[in-house]
């Protein structure tokens, strides 16, 4: 499959009203919440949009309190370890997604209790394959809003950017870029783009790579956690755009994920086969200067955040911090004031030094720690 810049196709195109704009929320550093309402029997409920996911998901407590039925069973992969067992919610399913209202196929429950430690936020379910199927899809991070167009057989306008040939292989999309690291030839890679994931760009190539690497934990959203190599791509050709020293891990599932799409405008179009980038702020595809940040990898705790692990040779490694911590303060301020998202966004922020005070199995310590400039 090769990448194109479809222009051609865009100039005669007519610009159409969306269906819905829909305002939505992050959680973590950039993972999309919106909000869905379920059979017309709930008040709105928060759910992830992800691309990367083959179904949408509902969590199954949030699915007995609205009374929802429960059908045959399965198993779900993730970006976790392993697989997750599910039960499908008895038909009829029926969302609605701002002024936006269509069935859903298949709706899976299972515990998604575990992502309130993960992003920060507690989470009702996961819109997956059900509205990118069904109308052309934009996604706009730099103005927090999701934008949904009718199925009318036109292809979006010029404004949507340049487009990439998207394939759509069991419900997911997958575009071709051109992957180069140190010490190895350019090679051409078949990538999911995945709104769910926070990662970068993560593919095996990484392996191979000539450069630095390091350990870290991975596999945090379904399934089980694993160790994962961390490392840069040199570079990432994808279409008409390059973005250059670009953090990947592996191994794992070989994907495009919300640090790279979030310097886009995104528009989703599976009937006609295309993903269409629009370029975000000066200098968004620049990872040249962007900080490993301190190592910290958090969770939700009791008593403060818990330190659930620290990358080798990382700042925090360096401030004498471990797994099993819990920061209880930073700054003077409570560390549970902050949450995890914004804490972890905080304590990764290049050229800083916070003061922590940290707990572990009953003794109390401060800790400097010093994130270096990038």
């Amino acid at each position: 499959m090769t990448l194109v810049v479809a222009a051609a196709h865009l100039e005669n195109s007519a610009p159409q009203p969306a269906t819905a704009t829909i305002p939505f929320e992050t959680a973590g550093r950039s993972t999309i919440l919106v909000p869905v309402r379920i059979n017309g029997l709930s008040t709105p409920l928060r759910f992830i949009l992800d691309s990367g996911a083959s179904f949408s998901v509902i969590d199954e407590a949030r699915a007995k309190l609205l009374d929802l039925g429960f059908g045959d069973t399965g198993e779900a992969h993730g970006a976790g370890k392993g697989a997750v067992a599910y039960r499908v919610v008895a038909p009829p399913v029926h969302f609605s997604v701002g002024a936006a209202e269509f069935p859903c196929e298949k709706l899976a429950a299972l515990d998604l209790s575990g992502q309130l430690a993960i992003l920060g936020r507690p989470i009702d379910g996961v819109l997956g394959f059900d509205v990118f199927q069904r109308y052309v899809v934009e996604i706009d991070y730099e103005a927090r809003i999701v934008r949904l167009f009718e199925l009318d057989g036109s292809l979006p306008t010029p404004a949507a950017g340049e487009a990439l040939r998207l394939t759509i292989t069991k419900h997911l999309p997958y575009v071709t870029a051109a992957l180069k690291v140190k010490g190895r030839p350019q090679a051409e890679k078949t990538l999911l783009i995945d709104t769910g994931s926070e990662d970068a760009v993560d593919d095996d190539i990484v392996l191979s790579s000539k450069g630095p690497k390091r350990e870290v934990i991975g596999g945090v959203g379904l399934g089980q956690e694993y160790k994962v190599t961390f490392g840069r791509i040199d570079f990432v050709r994808l279409g008409p755009y390059k973005l250059e020293n670009v953090p990947s891990v592996a191994p794992g599932v070989p994907l495009i994920g919300s640090t790279v799409l979030r310097r886009f405008r995104l528009t989703f179009d599976y009937r006609h086969g295309r993903l269409y980038l629009a370029r975000g702020p000066v200098n968004a595809l620049d990872f040249s200067d962007s900080s490993p940040g301190s190592g910290l990898d958090l969770r939700e705790g009791s008593l403060g955040l818990d330190v659930h692990d620290v990358t080798a040779r990382s700042s925090a490694e360096a401030a004498g911090l471990h797994a099993g911590d819990v920061i209880v303060a930073i700054d003077g301020t409570p560390a549970a004031d902050f949450g995890v998202a914004r804490a972890q966004q905080l304590l990764d922020r290049p050229g800083t030094v916070y003061l922590l005070v940290v707990t572990h199995q009953g003794s109390r310590r401060e800790v400097k720690l010093l994130i270096p400039a990038a």
